[in-house]
């Protein structure tokens, strides 16, 4: 019975939560009409013991979306969602950053996606 009632208490004790998403249309400014194929997802996490005693550096945005360009080997994302989680255990938590959205493939030039400025050439 006592361990039962352990048991509860360490449901109990344990949670999560998360932050509604930010959405933001492309990292970087395309032609018209350009829009991203490749799934791509990254993450960065802050872990503590105890609650209090960080393991690791605070959750960083920008490591989270280079992870997400690498992952799908793209210049540029489009459709982007950030999102922000945390959790708490009886020994751990953490909190995490996840940034998902579409990349766009290099152009077949070779030019990399984000050098559009603009300007189209006549």
């Amino acid at each position: 019975m006592r361990f039962l009632i352990l048991v509860f208490i360490c449901i109990l004790i344990s949670a999560c939560a998360g932050k509604p998403s930010n959405i933001i249309t492309a990292t970087s400014p395309l032609p018209p009409g350009v829009r991203g194929t490749v799934p791509a997802s990254g993450s960065d996490c802050q872990y503590h013991l105890l609650g209090l005693i960080p393991i690791t550096s605070a959750p960083n945005t920008q490591a989270a979306l280079t992870e997400a360009k690498e992952d799908c080997a793209c210049d540029v994302l489009t459709d982007v969602t950030v999102d922000e989680n945390s959790f708490w255990a009886i020994l751990w938590s953490g909190r995490c950053v996840y940034v998902r959205g579409l990349g766009v493939p290099p152009h077949r030039t070779g030019e990399r996606a984000g050098d559009y400025d603009g300007i189209v050439e006549r």
